[in-house]
């Protein structure tokens, strides 16, 4: 599960139990829409990204260097 800073959830995907963290992160990242509350023009994209240490994974980095994304990841 993705959520945003206020616990929101953003996008949501499951998984065997045998399945690591960071394997779903690409499918997480893909399925967030805008999110719509505020006025102008939607949010597109996500700029920041906490995680623990489950997703400490050379793919992982690349994948948020990829998109743009700062990551902070214990």
């Amino acid at each position: 599960m993705l959520t945003c800073g206020n616990g929101f959830p953003l996008a949501v995907a499951l998984s065997g139990a045998n399945v690591n963290d960071h394997l779903l992160l690409p499918t997480l990242l893909d399925r967030v829409r805008p999110l719509r509350g505020r006025a102008g023009r939607p949010r597109h994209r996500i700029t920041t990204l906490i995680a623990d240490k489950g997703y400490d994974y050379p793919s992982v980095y690349s994948e948020l260097r990829q998109r743009r994304i700062t990551g902070y990841i214990a």
